[in-house]
């Protein structure tokens, strides 16, 4: 969890090739229009659904304010990226290369 550009993407990269776990990109599988005007009782189905049947994964968001209850009590591990926002607006962030496993 953190702010765009705050190394979420990086670092669950990192944790899924680590883990040989399925990392879930949620901010590219459910549009911005669908996030911001969708209920949340909507989100929360679509959510679910796109869990269905793992038992393992690494999520990789923006959205934490909309995650299900659930998410956060299954998880072994939650990591927030929490760079200063002002510093997310003036300094460019580039992601390093990923190590070859």
């Amino acid at each position: 969890m953190g702010h765009p550009g705050a190394g979420k993407t990086f670092a669950a990269e990192l944790v899924s090739s680590a883990t040989h776990i399925e990392r879930i990109d949620v901010d590219n599988l459910f549009d911005e229009h669908f996030v911001t005007f969708v209920s949340k009782r909507a989100y929360l189905r679509a959510f679910r659904k796109l869990l269905e049947g793992k038992s393992d994964w690494v999520i990789d968001s923006y959205h934490g304010h909309r995650m299900p209850d659930s998410v956060w009590l299954d998880a072994d591990i939650i990591a927030f990226t929490d760079l200063p926002r002002d510093r997310l607006k003036t300094t460019p962030i580039t992601k390093p290369p990923m190590p070859t496993p």
